[in-house]
């Protein structure tokens, strides 16, 4: 038999999700940091090594395409967050707690 929630239990339970889906994004934004990091170095990297070695130019590009497909991947987790944030509080709502 399924235990029943306490008066406000729903909107505490709630409430944690909400706290870690929010630390979840700030996570996907570190790594979005970490993507557009790799870009930098991959640039930098290219613009030294412009004229001079092919293999400063293939590490450079390399940095480039990784830090892009991480950046990628971060927004797609941000997209998926926001919407189960919004899940979250229309629930909240539903039950009668106020939200931002």
């Amino acid at each position: 038999m399924p235990k029943k929630f306490s008066e406000g239990g729903e909107a505490r339970l709630l409430l944690v999700y909400e706290q870690t889906i929010l630390s979840k994004e700030r996570t996907a934004l570190s790594f979005m940091q970490i993507g557009l990091v790799f870009v930098g170095l991959g640039l930098g990297l290219i613009a030294v090594y412009l004229q001079n070695h092919i293999i400063g130019l293939a590490i450079g590009f390399f940095l480039i395409i990784v830090g892009w497909l991480e950046m990628m991947e971060s927004h797609a987790k941000l997209k998926k967050y926001g919407s189960l944030l919004d899940e979250v509080k229309a629930k909240l709502r539903k039950i009668g707690v106020e939200v931002a």
